[in-house]
């Protein structure tokens, strides 16, 4: 599925770049088992061991985007508005959904549902929302930085660019 040297998005460590594939045991798990060998870019000093077949751990990895995906994205986050959710625990509970799942798509429909509530309802998010809307756009900005080859602070521009929106 994945080569040595491929870039792939997993869960909280974002970008990393796969070292190797090789077995390795740990004391806690005596049996060998194979593994992919993550070097996350953010944390080059880290390294991550993901299960070539724990399917759980591979789901929360995928490769990264290729540019020509990046405006895919955010083309169907344009066309897949997200709506205001009113009651509150279902609101963030759906949020939460969404960032787990790390879907950019559905990252910047949230991103934008947040942005535009804030704006509409002249009330700042409360602090859950706010650091929910962090967490999303820092996993855009990282991953579209990447493939775009942008500073991650020329991603917010972007993005708006390519929507056409100015919040």
């Amino acid at each position: 599925m994945f080569r040595i040297n491929d870039y792939v998005n997993y869960d909280i460590y974002g970008i990393c770049q796969i070292e190797g594939i090789r077995p390795h045991s740990f004391d806690s798990m005596p049996a060998t088992r194979n593994y992919y060998i993550l070097r996350p870019l953010a944390k080059p000093e880290a390294t991550v061991f993901v299960p070539t077949d724990n399917e759980r751990a591979l789901g929360r990895m995928r490769r990264v985007l290729t540019a020509a995906e990046v405006d895919e994205a955010i083309e169907n986050a344009r066309d897949q508005k997200l709506g205001w959710i009113s009651n509150r625990k279902d609101r963030l509970a759906r949020f939460n959904e969404i960032l787990l799942q790390r879907d950019e798509s559905e990252l910047l429909s949230m991103i934008y549902c947040l942005l535009l509530h804030e704006r509409d309802s002249h009330k700042a998010l409360s602090s859950t929302e706010a650091q929910m809307l962090k967490k999303a756009e820092h996993i855009i900005d990282q991953e579209f930085s990447f493939s775009l080859n942008l500073r991650e602070s020329s991603i917010g521009a972007y993005v708006r660019a390519r929507i056409g929106a100015e919040l």
